[in-house]
């Protein structure tokens, strides 16, 4: 059987009331269930299905020219650094591509990102994968990460500002500035 291709499923659901009908479909799976990438640069890796992510994750059709540039600028044995890695589909096309002589290392300090992001990795037994649980900034000490109701639309904040949203936690950063390889493994 011929594969669809992901440009031709990512733009049918954006067409008035198709991406409602796939939306609706996609809720019938089971949450929690594993399914194997059909198409994209993730295709034949697995992933946890969570409702509340976009299931673009798990159909392999989210953010296709993020997915081309990646495959055009990562090669086998380099390393990758994937800020804000949310529940870790971009960390899994990069190991894919740099292969288990290079590294990805996944920053997350979202609590239930960070849950996600390590299980995508650890069912698809990426051992080049490291999650660092911080966030990344230009600045020292504890730092304010401002929720919102979407897993990936949380940013830092230097002051608190209430602008409506879901709360705030504190996260401890990892300064981009030092940013250099990471020696220990951090989980």
């Amino acid at each position: 059987m011929k594969q669809i291709p992901a440009r031709f499923v990512h733009t049918l659901g954006t067409l008035p009331g198709v991406g409602t009908a796939l939306r609706w479909y996609a809720k019938r799976f089971e949450d929690g269930s594993i399914v194997r990438i059909p198409r994209g640069r993730a295709a034949g890796l697995l992933w946890k299905r969570q409702h509340g992510y976009v299931n673009g994750y798990w159909t392999g059709v989210y953010e296709l020219p993020i997915q081309e540039a990646l495959f055009c600028g990562l090669r086998s044995g380099q390393v990758f650094y994937d800020i804000g890695a949310n529940a870790g589909f971009f960390s899994l096309i990069s190991a894919k591509l740099v292969g288990l002589s290079g590294e990805v290392y996944s920053f997350e300090p979202l609590p239930d990102n960070l849950r996600a992001l390590r299980q995508q990795l650890s069912i698809n037994s990426l051992a080049q994968c490291y999650v660092v649980p911080k966030a990344v900034a230009k600045t020292s000490g504890r730092c304010l990460l401002q929720l919102t109701d979407n897993h990936s639309t949380a940013h830092l904040t230097e002051t608190r500002q209430r602008l409506g949203l879901n709360g705030e936690i504190e996260v401890e950063p990892y300064r981009s500035m030092t940013l250099q390889r990471i020696t220990a493994h951090p989980t």
